[in-house]
C-alpha cells in the first residue's frame, strides 16, 4: 500500500533506520470533554515504516470512528516526550497573534 501518509513519512525521514511514533484519541471540538476511558486512545512507539504501512487500514478505521491520528515529527526512543527525542527532524513555532515587531526578531 502506498498511501499519502506513508509517502509523507518517507519524505520526512528517508533513512532506513527511521522510526515513528503514532498516537490516536477521540477528536472532539475544543472545550468538549473527552470520554473516559477514551476507547480510541492508543500510543504506538518506535514503528518502522513497514509497521506503519501495515497499520494504515487500522488507522483509517479509527479515523472513520472519530479518532484523531497524530505522529511525532522528531524521532523518539520510546513514547513521545521531550526527554525521549533522539533526533530532530523538524521544528515548529506557532506564530499566531505574534506582533510584527516580534516576528522581525525571529527573521
Amino acid at each position: 500500500m502506498n498511501s499519502a501518509a506513508i509517502e509523507f513519512l518517507r519524505q520526512l525521514d528517508p533513512s532506513p533506520d527511521a522510526t515513528f511514533n503514532i498516537e490516536t484519541f477521540t477528536d472532539l471540538p475544543k472545550g468538549v470533554p473527552k470520554p473516559k476511558p477514551d476507547r480510541l486512545c492508543s500510543r504506538y512507539a518506535n514503528l518502522s515504516l513497514e509497521k506503519v504501512t501495515a497499520m494504515i487500514p487500522d488507522l483509517e478505521r479509527l479515523n472513520k470512528a472519530g479518532a484523531a491520528i497524530y505522529f511525532a515529527v522528531n524521532q523518539c526512543n520510546g513514547q513521545r516526550s521531550k526527554a525521549n527525542i533522539v533526533r530532530v527532524r523538524g521544528v515548529h513555532a506557532d506564530m499566531d497573534g505574534v506582533s510584527e515587531s516580534a516576528l522581525k526578531l525571529v527573521r
